[in-house]
């Protein structure tokens, strides 16, 4: 069986890079014999990602880029196959595949712009032009903010073998305000639960060599540079909360604090690394507030994360990596994958005992400081809570390769809520 997987932005995004590992160990263990990678940073994810069975190639993400779909539809059939070997590679690729699967966790939203949305669908499209069958893979879809979104999802949504989402606020929106057929939806979990993390002594020296003390609490937060332009809040504004925040939880909570930089991008808007440093500058360099340096994987963060007593992240694989390592997650929103996932996972009461918190609330220190300091003060229960989920969820999390794996053999995928 071979597979095309879609949707990987580039792995300077450390959640893009645990749903991307993660994806292909399982894709393997289910029996594919080899996958091919479209990605949007081929030269950076090659290294990373490539191996005996695993190709990558360039995505076409210039491609395809275009504001509507007349537009893209005019290059596409006019241009692109005549100039253009990197798209001859990637149809090549398609029809070379029994699958073609998309990932990406919440890249069909509305948060990135109606450009991006199109550009993804577009290769799925041309997927069933060429008359591969191809899925989506464990998304958070929606909700979206036009009619042009909305119907230009519905389409490639609706002829898809399979939709994959994530959790049951997407399921809901899909199948009750969207009017989408239940027949192809299947609700199950994020890869990112099945990712493997360092652990041994590997992991202890990781901790030594960025200044943890092993006699000492730790938090583990990860801010987001992007989080300001996602969400239209006001940067300056988000930067003195956080600078707050971290002073409140090494002085009143006592807690050595761990600093993660889960997303590196290339953009300045989005690199992570630019807010963090910008915040241990503010507190002086406090020596109970430690930045993780260096160029480190997301297995090596997801220990570094899962080794700690609660993670505070904007980021959502970082909390991620904090709820399939079983602590106290809490977990910022800003969009339904954190109000969903967290609230599959923690229940209801997620927004009440501070493991779930918007990010206009987290924005007010006198309003989150409180809610944090629940959330520390039950964090042993909480971690107990989130561990009894982790062998349902992943579980979930493994039954879209199973899934993949019947329909890259041509059987029906059997949809529905697991």
């Amino acid at each position: 069986m071979k597979a095309l997987v879609t949707g990987i932005t580039g792995l300077r995004n450390r959640g893009v890079e645990a749903l991307a590992v993660s994806s292909i160990a399982a894709l393997l263990d289910a029996g594919f014999t080899r996958i091919r990678v479209a990605s949007s940073d081929v030269g950076f994810d090659t290294p990373r990602l490539a191996g005996p069975q695993v190709e990558l190639l360039d995505d076409c993400a210039g491609i395809f880029r275009g504001g509507t779909l007349r537009t893209m539809r005019a290059s596409l059939s006019n241009v692109v196959p005549k100039l253009s070997p990197r798209y001859q590679k990637l149809v090549a690729a398609i029809k070379d595949s029994n699958l073609v699967i998309a990932s990406g966790g919440d890249i069909f939203s509305a948060d990135y712009g109606t450009p991006f949305l199109l550009r993804q669908l577009r290769v799925l499209e041309l997927a069933g032009k060429l008359g591969v069958p191809y899925m989506f893979l464990a998304q958070s879809i929606g909700p979206f903010k036009t009619d042009e979104q909305i119907s230009a999802w519905k389409r490639v949504g609706a002829a898809a073998a399979l939709v994959s989402v994530r959790e049951r606020l997407t399921y809901d929106y899909l199948t009750k305000k969207l009017g989408m057929s239940t027949s192809n939806i299947v609700l199950t979990a994020d890869p990112a639960f099945l990712l493997k993390p360092v652990t041994g002594q590997t992991l202890t020296n990781m901790r030594g060599s960025f200044g943890l003390r092993s006699d000492l609490p730790t938090i583990a937060v990860a801010p987001s540079q992007g989080i300001s332009g996602f969400s239209n809040v006001d940067g300056q504004k988000h930067f003195e909360a956080w600078v707050s925040h971290l002073r409140f939880l090494v002085s009143r909570l006592g807690a050595q604090v761990l600093v993660v930089p889960h997303v590196q991008d290339s953009k300045p808007t989005n690199n992570d690394l630019l807010l963090t440093t910008r915040l241990m500058r503010a507190i002086d360099f406090d020596p109970r507030v430690h930045l993780v340096g260096g160029e480190l994987t997301a297995s090596d963060y997801k220990g570094l994360i899962g080794s700690c007593d609660m993670v505070v992240a904007e980021r959502m694989h970082a909390a991620i990596a904090g709820l399939s390592s079983g602590i106290c997650t809490v977990a910022i929103s800003y969009s339904i994958k954190a109000d969903g996932i967290m609230g599959d996972i923690v229940g209801s009461d997620s927004a009440q005992n501070g493991t779930l918190m918007p990010l206009a609330e987290f924005m007010k220190p006198e309003v989150a400081q409180p809610l944090i300091e629940r959330a520390w003060n039950d964090r042993k229960a909480l971690a107990e809570l989130i561990r009894q989920k982790l062998p349902g969820v992943q579980a979930a999390s493994r039954r879209n390769f199973e899934l993949a794996a019947k329909l890259a053999q041509g059987a029906p995928a059997v949809a529905g809520v697991a």
